[in-house]
């Protein structure tokens, strides 16, 4: 554990840290001891997952829905055996809302007495049914379904749940639509948090790149013209990006308390004169219909409500 926090504390990349960690117990390993681990490193900012494992358990991500999948994992050989090992890193993105569970192999082959064992599938059958993520409960749901059902651990148990909460983003759950109310900062820096949000909440859900690249542009030209109008009374404005998804669509909903504008009701640019001649302005909103399935604008108790739908496979 010492020779870990120590590597780890230089900065390596998961797949760099066990190659390293390997290297060094590899040698004068006279009694073949080896151990089963997996790193990880989770980017808060950004939902962005790295991760490697030697000989270890794939982890398991619970969306914010409760469903429930593994990490595919390209597992290297157990740290202490191989000399030359390598650990392959894979990449995963974590929506806000979900949480990442790994463990030991203690828990899924721990034994009842008719020597069944407690198996993967039982403990995604768990975290789907436990009322949300919060670290804490599915921790205590493992542990105690283990411990009730009269299951025996007959190695190490360890659970680690990491759920990604950042300050600015409410997950809730409408129906078959999950729904990321994203309320970024009102400046050019917050609109870029705000897409790097929707990129990691799309990437999570398996959204192809070419969508996810697209309702990106989308959302940065809707906020960027929003903030323009707000900045002036940032501290008392209010914006807000919801993104909903709901199994056949990408709901792309802006709302903001500026001066009424309705972009959808304005003369789009003769893209056939003269640059000269072209009034400015106008092409973002273009570029919106062009990219998006349906487009909507209405006023609602004084605020400004831009809705855009997109399929989540481009037709």
């Amino acid at each position: 554990a010492a020779l870990l926090k120590m590597l780890g504390a230089i900065g390596h990349s998961p797949n760099r840290l066990l190659y390293e960690l390997n290297a060094r117990l590899v040698e004068d390993n006279d009694t073949c001891m080896f151990v089963t681990l997996g790193c990880g490193l989770l980017n808060v900012r950004t939902g962005r997952v790295q991760y490697a494992s030697a000989g270890h358990e794939p982890p398991l991500l619970r969306h914010s829905d409760g469903t429930v999948r593994h990490i595919a994992v390209d597992n290297g050989t157990a740290i202490g055996i191989e000399p030359a090992a390598e650990y392959p890193v894979v990449e995963a993105f974590m929506a806000p809302g979900d949480t990442l569970v790994l463990f030991t192999d203690g828990v899924t082959e721990a034994t009842a007495q008719d020597d069944s064992q407690f198996g993967t599938d039982r403990l995604v059958a768990l975290l789907g049914a436990a009322p949300d993520g919060d670290p804490d409960v599915l921790i205590r749901c493992i542990v105690d379904s283990i411990a009730v059902a009269g299951f025996r651990a007959t190695d190490d148990l360890s659970v680690l749940a990491i759920n990604l909460s950042p300050s600015n983003v409410t997950v809730r759950q409408a129906g078959s639509a999950t729904h990321w109310l994203i309320e970024p900062e009102i400046s050019p820096e917050g609109v870029a948090e705000a897409q790097q949000w929707l990129r990691a909440i799309l990437a999570a859900r398996d959204i192809a790149q070419s969508r996810i690249g697209e309702a990106e542009l989308i959302a940065e030209e809707l906020l960027t013209n929003v903030i323009r109008t707000l900045e002036p009374r940032r501290d008392a404005a209010h914006l807000s990006l919801d993104c909903a998804l709901s199994p056949a669509e990408i709901v792309l909903t802006v709302r903001d308390d500026g001066p009424q504008f309705d972009p959808l009701a304005q003369q789009p640019p003769d893209l056939e004169s003269d640059i000269e001649e072209r009034s400015v302005g106008g092409l973002g909103i273009v570029l919106v219909r062009e990219l998006a399935d349906s487009c909507r604008y209405a006023g609602v108790e004084g605020r400004n409500v831009m809705e855009i739908r997109l399929n989540r496979i481009r037709a």
